[in-house]
């Protein structure tokens, strides 16, 4: 397991977790391939806000395991190349429900960070799901795993759009702040890239350049919301369909993703 927090685990939470991982690979491969871009980019975002390290491993762990409800959603669901309708949402919407799934152990060793698998698809401002409660924590378990989840979906294939590059995906997510995330949110996730050395490495090689004069973590707050934006995060949250082709991943040195292009660090 190439993961950089994986061993702070104790080996019984590690074999549970693998075991749910693996039935959520033979049920739906994309969903659980994304596993573990989004728990690397969660474990370096909540690091990069200097939480302890064991919370840290908790929320890494939250990440990995955030969609593992998907296990009661049909795999053609999952993969819906268009807008689902009003019972397919609240089908989806049930994925957060995971209390009769995890093990004992699992659910004990995340603890309040459980807020990351059952609530990552709260809101900012409090109009997700399943309590529709605002969350202004930037430290917010449930929010770290939401942002870096909708950052490995925007930057990937879909079976409904095509992915974009590491600026667009910033500048999307930058014009949902003060909605779908914390604006201090927003910016910690870009100054984990800029500070940390984390490299976005997909197959190609191609390179794409950070844009010029961007700004380290000082993104604005904006009551103002851009269309296209909400529509692809929209649709992350309601269709959540995962990249098909992420090979592995390693804190520190790359982040595989499936849009054929790279970001230096």
């Amino acid at each position: 397991m190439g993961l950089s927090w994986w061993s702070g685990l104790k080996a019984e939470v590690k074999n549970e977790t693998e075991s749910l991982i693996g039935q959520l690979r033979a049920h739906d491969a994309a969903t659980a391939e994304r596993a573990a871009p989004i728990s690397e980019l969660a474990f370096a975002v909540s690091t990069e806000a200097g939480l302890d390290s064991e919370r840290c491993i908790r929320i890494a762990l939250a990440a990995y395991l955030h969609d593992v409800g998907k296990l009661s959603i049909s795999p053609g669901m999952l993969s819906w190349p268009g807008d689902l309708d009003d019972v397919q949402r609240n089908v989806m919407a049930d994925h957060v429900e995971v209390e009769a799934i995890l093990p004992s152990s699992v659910f004990d060793f995340l603890g309040d960070d459980l807020a990351g698998i059952t609530s990552h698809h709260e809101t900012f401002l409090g109009d997700g799901y399943p309590t529709g409660i605002p969350d202004i924590d930037v430290t917010s378990t449930a929010q770290i795993v939401g942002i870096s989840s909708a950052y490995v979906a925007l930057t990937s294939h879909v079976p409904y759009r095509d992915a974009v590059n590491h600026e667009e995906a910033i500048h999307i997510l930058e014009s949902e702040s003060a909605y779908a995330w914390s604006p201090r949110l927003v910016g910690l996730l870009n100054t984990t890239f800029a500070g940390r050395g984390v490299q976005l490495v997909a197959n190609s090689g191609k390179k794409i350049k950070k844009p010029k004069g961007e700004k380290k973590g000082r993104f604005a707050a904006s009551s103002s919301t851009s269309g296209t934006g909400i529509a692809v995060l929209k649709q992350h949250v309601l269709s959540a369909v995962a990249v098909a082709s992420i090979v592995s991943i390693a804190f520190g040195a790359n982040i595989l993703l499936s849009d054929g292009e790279k970001v230096p660090s």
